[in-house]
């Protein structure tokens, strides 16, 4: 969690200085793997054995893209 942390202010300062791929990567990462947690916690790893992983998968990966963007645009907006 602290390498995490640290690597999100890495991050941080690397977008204030106008280079946000790396801000974007590590934030779609977060919510991609944070969701998914979420959701393995709620239903158990029986999910992962569903049948319909794919379509989950391809719905997160939209829901994560587009929240990423929308930080990203926030950032963007007020630095």
């Amino acid at each position: 969690m602290v390498v995490l942390f640290i690597w999100l202010i890495l991050a941080s300062i690397n977008a204030f200085m106008g280079r946000t791929g790396m801000l974007g990567s590590l934030l779609y990462h977060i919510f991609y793997f944070g969701i998914l947690g979420i959701i393995v916690w709620i239903n158990g790893f029986g999910i992962l054995f569903n049948p319909y992983l794919d379509l989950i998968d391809l719905i997160l990966y939209l829901v994560c893209y587009f929240l990423t963007g929308l930080v990203l645009d926030k950032f963007r907006h007020h630095y």
